[in-house]
């Protein structure tokens, strides 16, 4: 390009080829612009140098060029922009009536977003790129939450379980400072408040809610932790008063002697002859208000006895109320005591001497059952009823101090008493049924026997005195109080019934001399 003169610019080679018509209304625009600057130098007052010379054709056609390619992007940006529109509207190709007036200016974007994407961009956080070291403090500081976030829980649990808790800690430090009960029996206590074992708000009349009762009994029988044993067998005793069939489960200890095998030896001068070694028998009667229990909820309690006495321990599950009434109990029992007195050796057991024990309603009928086998019973060598009901009505003091809050209430213990008899109005002053109230001929030949009481039983003082009745009949009756205890502790760890065992164990060694076996010789 070379300089034409003035202030315009030729391009090499190019020559003015416009028509002079055309020239001629360059022409007169150029002088209209002059004009028009020197009128507007007049009325600013400015002094705006005026054109040296007049701007070449070459020049002017740049401009017009330059000129309508602004012009053809504006026109293409406002086809874009009423296309836009239209889809809006919802009719393409066509302008709403709507859109505004004014036009974007030319090389402008206009971005159109869906509501959906102007709420994401909305909520977005705007996310800054981090330094590596940035991103290494991140990482480890996601890594110690982690690492902290189980302990939170932990303790966040804890925290939950303290409060939760406070109540039951305000009423075990009642119970600790009247009666100054355990923890575990106190727990015990406070549990059986809210969540009874048993329901006898309708005197056992709801069968279905009675069955759900005994099925509670044996699943808390698996609270309680049992040593291990040899085994356990069942036999079924054929019932004297019925066609029904008496369940009876044996649990072997480990050191138990027979399981009914001979045994041969040699003596001189004389042939081999076959020795049966037996085992020692203590029959345990279990609890629950003769309405409920069985062989099941006691299982742990007869596993404990077996292991503590190395005697072999047979259960008896009996009839129960309300289905099965007063003397059914009673006539299960003793024929149970009966077919093991005349038929134990043949599952190994020495039958010349048998211990019985029982708890609560099984206590009341460990001592009606000897005192109902007559003569029978001096083949006993010992009965040991643990904190037993021996009076109809609970109407002791006991009764009325722990009336309720410890485990057995006194509602519950009429509601049994209830469940039990026909016509408890004429049935009570049975001494079968009352053995507080037996003649003195019922106590000749009863054999020793070890009650267990605890101090904070509402059956206490009715254990008691059935204990300074004995006394002055002339039974042998011992006493032993388990202080700062509840109902239906024997056995249970929950309960701290591991004393009772112990203390029972060696009672049983010492009075019935259970380590004496004689040798029986088959002529």
């Amino acid at each position: 390009m070379v300089p034409v003169g003035g202030r315009g610019w030729e391009e090499e080679g190019n020559t003015n080829t416009a028509a002079p018509a055309e020239q001629e209304d360059t022409n007169r625009a150029a002088e209209a612009m002059e004009e028009r600057i020197v009128s507007t130098q007049g009325a600013l007052g400015a002094e705006i140098p005026a054109i040296q010379s007049r701007p070449t054709a070459s020049t002017i056609n740049a401009l017009r060029n330059r000129r309508a390619a602004v012009l053809n992007l504006e026109r293409e940006h406002e086809e874009l922009e009423q296309e836009a529109n239209g889809a809006e509207a919802g009719s393409a190709g066509i302008p709403s009536p709507h859109s505004p007036t004014r036009r974007s200016p030319p090389f402008s974007t206009k971005i159109i977003m869906s509501p959906s994407q102007q709420r994401r961009l909305m909520w977005t956080v705007e996310r800054t790129p981090l330094s590596r070291r940035g991103r290494q403090q991140k990482q480890h500081y996601r890594h110690v939450q982690r690492g902290r976030r189980p302990w939170a829980v932990v303790w966040s649990l804890m925290l939950l379980l303290l409060v939760l808790a406070m109540p039951l800690l305000q009423t075990w430090r009642r119970l600790w400072l009247t009666h100054q009960i355990g923890v575990q029996a106190a727990f015990v206590c406070i549990v059986s408040h809210f969540f009874p074992l048993v329901d006898h708000s309708d005197d056992f009349v709801n069968s279905e809610r009675l069955a759900k009762d005994r099925r509670l009994l044996d699943l808390a029988n698996h609270l309680n932790m049992a040593p291990a044993i040899a085994g356990t067998e069942d036999i079924a005793v054929s019932s004297s008063k019925g066609n029904h069939s008496i369940p009876v489960r044996l649990f072997r200890p480990l050191n138990a002697r027979g399981w009914g095998q001979k045994k041969t030896t040699l003596e001189e001068g004389e042939e081999g002859k076959g020795l049966l070694e037996l085992s020692k028998v203590l029959v345990w009667i279990h609890g629950g208000g003769w309405t409920i229990g069985s062989i099941e909820s006691d299982d742990k309690i007869a596993r404990r006895l077996a292991a503590a006495t190395g005697a072999v321990v047979a259960s008896v599950e009996y009839r129960l109320a309300p289905e099965f009434k007063y003397p059914a109990q009673l006539d299960d029992t003793v024929d149970a005591l009966e077919f093991l007195l005349t038929k134990g050796e043949d599952f190994g057991l020495d039958t010349r001497k048998i211990a019985v024990a029982g708890e609560s309603a099984g206590g009341h009928l460990t001592i009606v059952s000897a005192m109902a086998l007559n003569s029978a019973k001096a083949r006993l060598c010992g009965i040991l009823p643990v904190v037993p009901a021996t009076d109809y009505g609970c109407e002791s003091a006991s009764c009325d101090q722990f009336n309720d809050g410890f485990l057995l209430t006194q509602g519950q213990v009429r509601a049994f008493w209830n469940a039990k008899l026909s016509d408890p109005e004429t049935e009570q002053h049975d001494f079968l049924v009352s053995p507080l109230r037996a003649p003195q001929e019922v106590f000749d030949d009863m054999p020793p026997m070890l009650v267990m009481t605890a101090g904070l039983d509402p059956l206490r003082d009715e254990g008691e005195a059935f204990v300074d009745r004995a006394r002055e009949m002339g039974a042998r009756v011992e006493l032993k109080r388990f202080e700062h205890t509840i109902h239906g502790f024997f056995g249970r760890l929950v309960t701290g019934g591991a004393r009772g065992i112990i203390h029972a164990a060696e009672w049983l060694e010492r009075t019935c001399e259970w380590g004496v076996i004689d040798e029986m010789k088959e002529d």
